[in-house]
């Protein structure tokens, strides 16, 4: 962990891993005790207990228009759980030869990761 001397913002210098952590006693509860010392040179101390918390990362899907029946349309939005560093990109295909699924690829970047992207589920007779 670092800490900057300036606003004292804690960082971890590698991130934790939530379902291996590495604390004194693998709790996932990170024990920091932080000193600070006065141009007079008074100390004071404090100790800072930092949880991990585990991060969904993930697309979630949601209907529009249900389950379409043999020749309707059906329809879903996708969008992703967690904003993205880069860009993500999803590919959406149908295993069935009677259903075609539009577009197939969601492209989802930092800025607009939270934005639903519509699919469209065309079913054939």
């Amino acid at each position: 962990m670092s800490i900057n001397p300036s606003t004292g913002a804690i960082t971890f210098n590698a991130a934790p891993d939530y379902e291996n952590p590495d604390d004194a006693d693998t709790d996932g509860v990170y024990e920091v005790e932080v000193t600070v010392t006065d141009i007079v040179g008074y100390t004071s101390s404090q100790t800072i207990n930092i949880t991990t918390d585990e991060v969904p990362f993930g697309i979630e899907f949601t209907d529009i228009i249900g389950t379409p029946n043999e020749g309707e349309n059906g329809s879903f939005t996708g969008v992703l759980t967690y904003p993205p560093t880069s860009n993500v990109t999803v590919p959406i295909s149908s295993t069935s030869s009677a259903v075609t699924v539009v577009p197939s690829t969601l492209t989802f970047t930092p800025d607009n990761w939270n934005v639903p992207q519509e699919i469209l589920v065309i079913t054939y007779r």
